[in-house]
């Protein structure tokens, strides 16, 4: 079973009461026969209706029924829910799902409808059309993120560090040493 699956299971097993009872109500919501599966025909229109124009296919579809029913079980759809919820991205290059790892550009990365995320394929690759060529993980920038909250750093933004294309997370109005720092350890050793 895929990564994203078993994310959402686990979520909906360790869920409060009221959160799985959204779960549930995002289920009727497109179970519009009452049958306790969700066809193709009840998806796509659900989907399209909804804005996820993305998800609304038959190779989407396909991905999250992993029973392989033709059917969307109960739990298939809450990977769905988890991937609407959660705001999972698709890459700006082949459009497909990001599922685990992937790039985003430092210079777009805090705007919010304007952000920049490639798979590692299509970053590999340079398979994709964008004006900046700085990107990092989702994983440095998060670790950047609890670095900077750590500090203290509430209003902070990503800034390129140097020929490394690292990451640096400092407040507008002053850089703290710590963040300095960051920096300099990004600057002056590679991940690779």
């Amino acid at each position: 079973m895929d990564e994203l699956h078993k994310i959402a299971r686990a979520y909906y097993i360790t869920a409060n009461e009221e959160s799985k009872s959204q779960g549930r109500r995002f289920f009727k919501s497109i179970d519009h026969d009452g049958s306790r599966g969700i066809t193709i025909q009840e998806y796509l229109p659900y989907m399209k209706r909804n804005g996820h124009t993305k998800m609304a296919n038959r190779p989407f579809f396909d991905y999250l029924n992993v029973s392989g029913t033709g059917e969307l079980e109960f739990m298939e759809v809450m990977t769905l829910f988890y991937i609407i919820k959660s705001g999972r991205k698709f890459c700006d290059g082949c459009d497909g799902l990001l599922k685990g790892t992937f790039f985003s550009c430092t210079d777009c990365f805090d705007l919010d409808d304007e952000s920049f995320n490639l798979c590692s394929e299509c970053f590999t690759e340079s398979s994709y059309v964008h004006p900046h060529r700085h990107f990092l993980d989702n994983y440095i920038i998060l670790e950047n993120m609890k670095v900077a909250n750590k500090e203290g750093q509430m209003n902070h933004q990503v800034q390129n560090a140097g020929a490394s294309n690292a990451i640096v997370l400092y407040n507008r109005q002053s850089r703290s040493s710590a963040v300095a720092t960051t920096a300099a350890t990004f600057t002056t050793c590679t991940i690779m």
